[in-house]
C-alpha cells in the first residue's frame, strides 16, 4: 500500500471520530444551552417576580391595616403602589411561565386569590372606612376574614415560588448530567486520539520520518552552500518523486544563481538613476532673484520620482520666471519624459523667451511626443515693473490674493501634446503688488477625492488660498495648502502633487518710499 492510501485511511479513521465527538459535543452542547437560556431568560426572572408578589401583597396589606387603624388617607398611595406592583409581577409571571405544562395554571389561581383579597378584603374595609362606617371597619377587621383571604393569596404565591425553585432545581441537574457526559466524551476522546496517535507516529516514522531524514540531510548541505550535492530520491513513490522535484530545483538554482548577480548589479545600477532624476526633478528656489520670494511642496504619488516639477530661474537683477509642469502620469516613465521638458522650458527661458513663447518653443523641440502631453504654467515676475506675465498651457488657474480678494488667471493655450496647436500660447501682462501672493498648483490637488469620492475642487481651493494669503507668508499658505489636502484625503493621494506660492519681494518699492519717508521726517 502507497503511502497515499495509507495515509487516507488513517485520515478517514480520524475523520469519522472527530465527526462523532463533535456531532455529540455539538448536541450536548445545543441541549445546555437551551437549558441554561431557560434558567436565566425564564426560571431566574420567574423566582424574582414571585418575590416581587410575595413583598407587594406585604406592603398592599401593610398599608391597608394602617388606613382602617388611622383613617389617614396617605396609607392609600402606598397601597396603590403595591397594587400596581403586584399586577405587573404576576403579569411577568404569567409571560414567562405560559409554556410551562402546570404552572400557568398555579398563576391563574394565584391571581384569581389576590383579586378576591382585595374585593371581599381590603377593598370592603377601605370603603367602609371612607364611607365614614368605622364601627363596621373595625368589626370586619376583628372578623379576620381579610386575614384569612390574604393568607390563603399568600399561600398560593408561596406555592409557585416553591414551584419554580423546584423547577430550577431540575434543569440545574439536568445540566449537571449534561457536562458529566461531555467529560466523558473528552476523556474518550482523549483515549481515542492516543491511540490514533500511536498508529500515525508508527506509519510517518516508517514511511515518512526515516525518508525525510536521508532527504533533509542533502538538502541541508544545499542550503549550507553546496549547490553541487546531488538530492537523493529514497523512500515511497510520493518521496522519491519529492527528491526529483528538489534535485530539479537544485539544478535550476545553479543556472540562476548568475542571472540573479547580473539582475542586481543592473538593479543597483537603476536605483542610482532613479535618485539622480528625482533629485533633477526637485524644486530648487535657490536660483531666484532677490527681486522673488517664493515656497514650493512636491510629493511624488509614487516612488521618489513624480511626474510633475516646478523651479525657479533667474532672468535678471530683479526678474524672475516661475515653471510648473504637469505631465501625464506618474512613476519612472512620466518622469524622464518630465525632466525632458524641464530641461527645454529652463532652456527657452534662458534664451530670453517670454512665457508663451517657451511654450511654442518647447513643443517644436519635443516633436512627436506620441501619447505623452502636459500641462503647464510659466510665470514671469518683475520686481522694478511691479508686473507679472503668464501663460498657461491648459492648467489649472493661477490664483492672486491681493487685500483680501482673489483674482483667477485662467488659460492662455491647450495642453502640449501630440496632434495639438503648438502656436496657440500668448503671454498676459497684469499688475502685481508687492503684498500679492501668487499661488499655483497641479491638478493632483485639485483632483483628489476623498473616501466618499467628493472631488477637493478649485472652488475649495479658492476658499483655502483667500484665507492663508491675507498673511503673506508664503511658506505658511503652502503648508495650509496640503495640510487642508491631508485633513480632506487622510488615505492619501492617487496623483503626483506639486505647488507653488510665491510673490514679489517689493525691494524697488521700499527703496522708492524711503527718500518720502526721511523728506517727512
Amino acid at each position: 500500500m502507497t503511502l497515499t492510501r495509507r495515509v487516507r485511511l488513517l485520515l478517514a479513521v480520524v475523520a469519522v471520530f472527530l465527526t462523532a465527538g463533535l456531532v455529540a459535543d455539538v448536541w450536548l452542547m445545543g441541549k445546555r444551552t437551551v437549558l441554561v437560556r431557560r434558567l436565566d431568560t425564564q426560571l431566574e426572572p420567574a423566582r424574582t417576580a414571585a418575590g416581587e408578589v410575595v413583598q407587594g401583597l406585604v406592603d398592599q396589606e401593610t398599608a391597608e391595616r394602617s388606613f382602617v387603624i388611622t383613617h389617614d388617607p396617605a396609607f392609600l398611595e402606598p397601597y396603590r403602589a403595591g397594587e400596581k406592583r403586584v399586577d405587573e409581577a404576576v403579569n411577568e409571571l404569567r409571560r414567562l411561565l405560559e409554556d410551562h405544562p402546570t404552572l400557568p395554571a398555579a398563576v391563574e389561581r394565584l391571581d384569581g386569590q389576590i383579586r378576591v383579597w382585595r374585593q371581599l378584603g381590603a377593598e370592603y374595609e377601605i370603603a367602609a372606612v371612607r364611607d365614614g362606617r368605622f364601627d363596621e371597619a373595625v368589626s370586619l377587621v376583628w372578623a379576620g376574614t381579610g386575614r384569612r383571604l390574604f393568607e390563603q393569596a399568600r399561600s398560593e404565591i408561596y406555592g409557585v415560588r416553591q414551584a419554580v425553585i423546584a423547577e430550577q432545581e431540575a434543569v440545574d441537574g439536568r445540566i449537571r448530567d449534561i457536562r458529566s457526559m461531555l467529560s466523558l466524551l473528552s476523556t474518550a476522546g482523549a483515549l481515542a486520539a492516543v491511540g490514533l496517535l500511536g498508529v500515525g507516529t508508527y506509519v510517518l516514522h516508517r514511511w515518512v520520518s526515516r525518508p525525510l531524514r536521508v532527504l533533509g540531510a542533502a538538502v541541508r548541505e544545499v542550503v549550507a552552500g553546496d549547490l553541487h550535492r546531488h538530492i537523493p530520491s529514497p523512500g515511497p513513490p510520493e518521496l522519491a518523486q519529492l527528491g526529483s522535484d528538489v534535485e530539479a530545483m537544485r539544478r535550476r538554482i545553479l543556472a540562476e544563481v548568475d542571472d540573479a548577480s547580473r539582475a542586481r548589479d543592473a538593479l543597483a545600477q537603476r536605483g542610482l538613476v532613479v535618485l539622480s532624476l528625482s533629485e533633477r526633478l526637485h524644486p530648487n528656489t535657490s536660483c531666484a532673484s532677490p527681486g522673488l520670494r517664493a515656497a514650493t511642496r512636491y510629493w511624488p504619488a509614487e516612488g521618489v520620482v513624480a511626474g510633475d516639477w516646478c523651479d525657479v530661474v533667474a532672468l535678471g537683477p530683479e526678474r524672475s520666471a516661475v515653471a510648473l509642469v504637469d505631465v501625464a502620469g506618474h512613476g519612472a516613465e512620466a518622469g524622464i519624459f518630465a525632466l525632458r521638458t524641464k530641461e527645454l522650458t529652463l532652456a527657452a527661458l534662458g534664451s530670453g523667451f517670454d512665457p508663451g513663447e517657451a511654450f511654442s518653443w518647447v513643443a517644436a523641440r519635443l516633436g512627436d511626443t506620441d501619447e505623452r502631453f502636459f500641462t503647464g504654467v510659466i510665470a514671469e515676475i518683475d520686481d522694478a515693473a511691479g508686473t507679472l506675465r503668464y501663460a498657461s498651457a491648459g492648467h489649472p488657474p493661477l490664483l492672486v490674493v491681493d487685500g483680501g480678494f482673489v483674482t483667477i488667471l485662467g488659460l492662455t493655450g491647450s495642453v502640449v501634446g501630440p496632434a495639438l496647436d503648438r502656436d496657440g500660447w500668448a503671454t498676459v501682462e497684469v499688475a502685481l503688488s508687492p503684498s500679492a501672493v501668487v499661488v499655483a498648483c497641479s491638478d493632483g490637488i485639485l483632483e483628489a477625492r476623498n473616501a466618499d469620492g467628493e472631488q477637493f475642487g478649485l472652488a475649495r481651493f479658492h476658499e483655502i488660498v483667500a484665507d492663508a494669503g491675507e498673511s503673506g507668508d508664503l511658506q505658511a499658505v503652502a503648508d495650509r495648502c496640503l495640510n487642508a489636502l491631508e485633513s480632506f484625503c487622510p488615505t492619501g493621494h492617487h496623483d503626483d502633487v506639486t505647488l507653488v506660492v510665491f510673490g514679489r519681494s517689493g525691494q524697488r518699492d521700499r527703496s522708492q518710499a524711503r527718500p518720502e519717508a526721511v523728506a517727512a521726517g
